[in-house]
């Protein structure tokens, strides 16, 4: 039996309240609050869990990644190879970078479901071959 490294990925969130005069004096308050133990998440702030190989599979060498933006109607098109993968509307850089974040996370989990998938029908031949 093979050994395998899966990396659990547990996210914490919680919204806080904080009164400052202005949203950078904000975040360092929530900052300080936090690393002085004053904000403490626990299993009640849960949001979700992932499971990863660890570490990381690296992209194939050929593996190429087209990024279109249009001022116009402010479409950005995600493409690799011929084929268009996604369209998304895209006003400011913070959009731009949640958009290529979540494209690529959605192409890892995609990979990781067809990895399972293999792995699953080569369990299940092992079996009947054993059974035999």
């Amino acid at each position: 039996m093979a050994k395998f490294n899966i990396e659990v990925v547990e996210t914490l969130s919680r919204v806080v309240e904080i009164d400052a005069d202005t949203l950078d004096d904000a975040l360092f308050m929530a900052e300080e609050m936090y690393n002085n133990e004053e904000i403490e998440l626990d299993y009640n702030d849960k949001v979700s869990t992932d499971y990863k190989e660890y570490p990381y599979p690296r992209f194939q060498d050929d593996f190429n990644v087209d990024l279109n933006y249009s001022k116009e109607d402010n479409k950005l098109k995600v493409k690799s190879g011929n084929i268009i993968e996604s369209e998304h509307s895209c006003n400011n850089s913070e959009e731009l970078l949640k958009i290529v974040s979540e494209t690529f996370a959605k192409w890892e989990r995609e990979d990781f479901k067809k990895r399972m998938k293999v792995a699953k029908e080569m369990k299940r031949k092992l079996k009947e071959e054993k059974e035999k």
